[in-house]
Protein backbone atom coordinates (compact mmCIF):
# COMPACT_ATOMS: atom_id res chain seq x y z
CA UNK A 1 0.00 0.00 0.00
CA UNK A 2 1.54 4.19 -0.52
CA UNK A 3 -0.15 6.80 0.63
CA UNK A 4 0.58 10.34 -0.06
CA UNK A 5 1.86 12.82 2.58
CA UNK A 6 1.92 16.57 1.17
CA UNK A 7 2.89 19.59 2.78
CA UNK A 8 0.46 22.36 2.66
CA UNK A 9 2.06 26.17 2.44
CA UNK A 10 5.33 26.46 0.12
CA UNK A 11 4.21 22.78 -1.43
CA UNK A 12 0.05 22.77 -2.32
CA UNK A 13 -1.03 26.50 -1.57
CA UNK A 14 2.12 28.03 -3.40
CA UNK A 15 0.65 26.45 -6.38
CA UNK A 16 -0.61 29.53 -6.54
CA UNK A 17 2.22 31.90 -5.94
CA UNK A 18 -0.18 33.55 -3.40
CA UNK A 19 1.53 36.84 -1.58
CA UNK A 20 -0.87 36.50 1.28
CA UNK A 21 -3.98 33.97 2.42
CA UNK A 22 -6.25 36.47 0.60
CA UNK A 23 -4.45 35.53 -2.42
CA UNK A 24 -5.51 31.85 -2.16
CA UNK A 25 -7.80 30.84 -4.97
CA UNK A 26 -9.45 27.72 -6.42
CA UNK A 27 -7.46 25.40 -8.24
CA UNK A 28 -8.85 23.22 -10.49
CA UNK A 29 -5.51 22.09 -12.50
CA UNK A 30 -4.21 20.97 -9.32
CA UNK A 31 -7.39 19.06 -8.40
CA UNK A 32 -7.83 17.20 -11.26
CA UNK A 33 -4.15 16.05 -10.79
CA UNK A 34 -4.78 14.86 -6.89
CA UNK A 35 -7.73 12.98 -7.37
CA UNK A 36 -6.92 11.42 -10.57
CA UNK A 37 -5.12 8.50 -8.75
CA UNK A 38 -6.79 6.36 -5.92
CA UNK A 39 -3.90 6.53 -3.22
CA UNK A 40 -4.59 7.86 0.44
CA UNK A 41 -3.47 11.49 0.78
CA UNK A 42 -2.72 13.45 3.85
CA UNK A 43 -1.65 16.67 4.94
CA UNK A 44 1.43 17.22 6.94
CA UNK A 45 2.11 20.94 8.02
CA UNK A 46 4.10 23.08 10.83
CA UNK A 47 0.67 25.47 10.28
CA UNK A 48 -2.30 25.12 12.73
CA UNK A 49 -5.11 22.94 11.80
CA UNK A 50 -7.32 25.82 11.74
CA UNK A 51 -5.59 27.17 8.95
CA UNK A 52 -5.49 23.78 7.16
CA UNK A 53 -9.11 23.96 7.32
CA UNK A 54 -9.84 26.98 5.44
CA UNK A 55 -7.22 27.37 3.46
CA UNK A 56 -7.70 23.72 1.46
CA UNK A 57 -11.25 24.32 0.43
CA UNK A 58 -10.13 28.06 -0.84
CA UNK A 59 -7.70 26.10 -3.20
CA UNK A 60 -9.75 22.31 -3.71
CA UNK A 61 -12.85 23.01 -2.81
CA UNK A 62 -13.07 20.54 -0.26
CA UNK A 63 -10.87 19.07 2.55
CA UNK A 64 -12.22 15.35 1.70
CA UNK A 65 -9.52 14.53 -0.18
CA UNK A 66 -7.55 13.78 2.56
CA UNK A 67 -7.60 11.05 4.93
CA UNK A 68 -6.24 13.35 7.76
CA UNK A 69 -4.90 16.82 8.43
CA UNK A 70 -1.59 16.48 11.18
CA UNK A 71 -0.67 20.13 12.20
CA UNK A 72 1.45 21.89 14.74
CA UNK A 73 -1.35 21.71 17.31
CA UNK A 74 -3.24 18.28 16.55
CA UNK A 75 0.06 16.30 17.26
CA UNK A 76 3.01 16.77 19.93
CA UNK A 77 6.08 17.63 18.20
CA UNK A 78 6.89 20.21 14.59
CA UNK A 79 9.05 18.83 11.38
CA UNK A 80 11.69 18.40 11.27
CA UNK A 81 11.39 16.55 14.76
CA UNK A 82 12.50 13.24 14.24
CA UNK A 83 9.31 11.77 17.21
CA UNK A 84 6.93 14.44 14.75
CA UNK A 85 7.72 12.02 11.72
CA UNK A 86 7.20 9.16 14.15
CA UNK A 87 3.98 10.40 15.43
CA UNK A 88 2.60 10.78 11.83
CA UNK A 89 4.42 7.58 10.59
CA UNK A 90 2.81 5.23 13.29
CA UNK A 91 -0.57 6.89 13.08
CA UNK A 92 -0.76 5.85 9.47
CA UNK A 93 0.74 2.32 10.06
CA UNK A 94 -2.36 1.95 12.70
CA UNK A 95 -4.85 2.96 10.62
CA UNK A 96 -4.24 -0.06 8.19
CA UNK A 97 -3.00 -2.24 10.65
CA UNK A 98 -4.72 -3.65 13.91
CA UNK A 99 -6.09 -7.03 15.08
CA UNK A 100 -9.92 -7.93 15.92
CA UNK A 101 -10.82 -11.26 17.63
CA UNK A 102 -8.06 -12.69 17.02
CA UNK A 103 -7.79 -11.62 12.89
CA UNK A 104 -5.23 -9.27 11.88
CA UNK A 105 -4.85 -7.03 9.21
CA UNK A 106 -1.08 -6.10 8.47
CA UNK A 107 0.16 -4.06 5.40
CA UNK A 108 3.27 -2.91 4.28
CA UNK A 109 2.79 0.54 4.05
CA UNK A 110 5.05 2.75 1.40
CA UNK A 111 4.72 6.43 2.38
CA UNK A 112 5.70 8.89 -0.15
CA UNK A 113 6.13 12.48 1.27
CA UNK A 114 5.86 16.05 -0.87
CA UNK A 115 7.37 18.95 0.80
CA UNK A 116 9.72 22.24 0.27
CA UNK A 117 11.80 22.05 2.99
CA UNK A 118 15.31 20.14 2.97
CA UNK A 119 15.66 19.19 6.63
CA UNK A 120 12.03 17.79 6.22
CA UNK A 121 13.49 15.93 3.54
CA UNK A 122 16.48 14.82 5.62
CA UNK A 123 13.96 13.47 8.10
CA UNK A 124 11.93 11.71 6.34
CA UNK A 125 14.52 9.72 4.49
CA UNK A 126 15.93 8.80 7.99
CA UNK A 127 12.47 7.25 9.10
CA UNK A 128 12.53 5.48 5.40
CA UNK A 129 9.98 7.49 3.11
CA UNK A 130 10.16 8.37 -0.02
CA UNK A 131 10.99 11.83 -0.66
CA UNK A 132 9.91 14.37 -3.28
CA UNK A 133 11.59 17.46 -3.19
CA UNK A 134 9.58 20.63 -4.69
CA UNK A 135 12.03 23.63 -3.52
CA UNK A 136 10.69 27.06 -2.64
CA UNK A 137 10.79 29.47 -5.09
CA UNK A 138 13.57 31.12 -3.77
CA UNK A 139 15.88 28.19 -4.36
CA UNK A 140 17.97 28.46 -7.54
CA UNK A 141 19.33 25.82 -9.78
CA UNK A 142 17.37 22.65 -8.35
CA UNK A 143 19.53 20.98 -11.19
CA UNK A 144 22.41 21.64 -9.66
CA UNK A 145 21.79 20.40 -6.08
CA UNK A 146 22.06 17.02 -5.31
CA UNK A 147 21.09 15.14 -2.44
CA UNK A 148 21.18 11.57 -0.85
CA UNK A 149 17.93 12.16 1.16
CA UNK A 150 16.14 13.17 -1.99
CA UNK A 151 14.60 10.73 -3.78
CA UNK A 152 12.88 12.90 -6.62
CA UNK A 153 12.99 16.46 -7.27
CA UNK A 154 10.61 18.83 -9.06
CA UNK A 155 10.06 22.84 -9.80
CA UNK A 156 6.69 22.46 -8.81
CA UNK A 157 3.97 19.94 -7.59
CA UNK A 158 2.48 19.96 -10.97
CA UNK A 159 5.40 18.01 -12.27
CA UNK A 160 5.66 16.00 -9.38
CA UNK A 161 2.22 15.02 -9.74
CA UNK A 162 2.54 14.82 -13.60
CA UNK A 163 5.60 11.75 -12.93
CA UNK A 164 3.94 9.95 -9.98
CA UNK A 165 3.15 6.89 -11.83
CA UNK A 166 6.84 6.65 -11.71
CA UNK A 167 7.43 7.64 -8.65
CA UNK A 168 4.81 4.97 -7.42
CA UNK A 169 6.45 2.42 -9.59
CA UNK A 170 10.03 2.79 -8.21
CA UNK A 171 8.05 2.56 -4.68
CA UNK A 172 5.90 -0.54 -5.52
CA UNK A 173 9.25 -2.48 -6.67
CA UNK A 174 10.55 -1.86 -3.01
CA UNK A 175 7.57 -4.14 -1.88
CA UNK A 176 7.79 -6.70 -4.07
CA UNK A 177 10.05 -8.94 -2.05
CA UNK A 178 8.10 -8.55 0.92
CA UNK A 179 4.47 -9.88 -0.94
CA UNK A 180 6.47 -12.49 -2.56
CA UNK A 181 6.65 -14.47 0.48
CA UNK A 182 3.34 -12.72 2.20
CA UNK A 183 1.11 -13.63 0.27
CA UNK A 184 -2.59 -14.60 2.50
CA UNK A 185 -3.54 -13.64 5.55
CA UNK A 186 -3.00 -17.07 7.40
CA UNK A 187 1.12 -15.96 6.77
CA UNK A 188 0.03 -12.40 7.85
CA UNK A 189 -1.15 -13.52 10.89
CA UNK A 190 1.66 -15.56 11.52
CA UNK A 191 3.63 -12.89 11.03
CA UNK A 192 2.15 -10.48 13.79
CA UNK A 193 1.98 -13.61 15.88
CA UNK A 194 5.97 -14.17 15.56
CA UNK A 195 6.61 -10.64 15.95
CA UNK A 196 4.56 -10.30 18.98
CA UNK A 197 6.29 -12.94 21.09
CA UNK A 198 9.72 -11.43 20.11
CA UNK A 199 10.59 -8.95 22.62
CA UNK A 200 13.21 -7.63 20.95
CA UNK A 201 14.65 -7.41 17.02
CA UNK A 202 17.96 -6.70 16.50
CA UNK A 203 18.68 -3.67 13.91
CA UNK A 204 21.72 -1.42 13.66
CA UNK A 205 19.35 1.29 12.69
CA UNK A 206 15.51 2.34 12.03
CA UNK A 207 14.00 0.33 9.52
CA UNK A 208 10.40 1.34 10.01
CA UNK A 209 7.47 1.09 12.18
CA UNK A 210 6.77 -2.07 13.56
CA UNK A 211 3.40 -2.53 15.38
CA UNK A 212 4.33 -3.20 19.41
CA UNK A 213 7.63 -2.12 19.50
CA UNK A 214 9.77 0.91 19.95
CA UNK A 215 13.06 1.37 18.57
CA UNK A 216 16.17 2.10 21.03
CA UNK A 217 19.15 1.45 22.41
CA UNK A 218 18.72 -1.08 25.72
CA UNK A 219 19.97 -4.39 27.46
CA UNK A 220 20.27 -5.91 24.09
CA UNK A 221 21.53 -3.68 22.03
CA UNK A 222 20.32 -1.77 19.07
CA UNK A 223 16.87 -2.46 18.06
CA UNK A 224 13.53 -2.71 18.11
CA UNK A 225 12.47 -3.57 21.83
CA UNK A 226 8.55 -4.63 22.81
CA UNK A 227 6.44 -1.94 24.68
CA UNK A 228 6.11 -2.60 28.14
CA UNK A 229 2.53 -1.47 29.76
Amino acid sequence: MIVLIFDLDDTLLMSNEYNNYNDIRFNNKLLNLLTINNYDKYIYTNGTYGHAESSIPKLLGDTNIFKEMYARDTIPFMKPNFKSFNYVNNDIFDRYNYCTNNICKYDNIKYVFFDDNLDNMKTAKNIGWTTVWIPHRNYKNISNNNYNFVDYKFNNIYSALHNLNQITQDTNSDMINYYNHITNNNIKNNLVNYLNKRDFIPSDKFTGYKRGFHFKKGSKGIGYYKETN
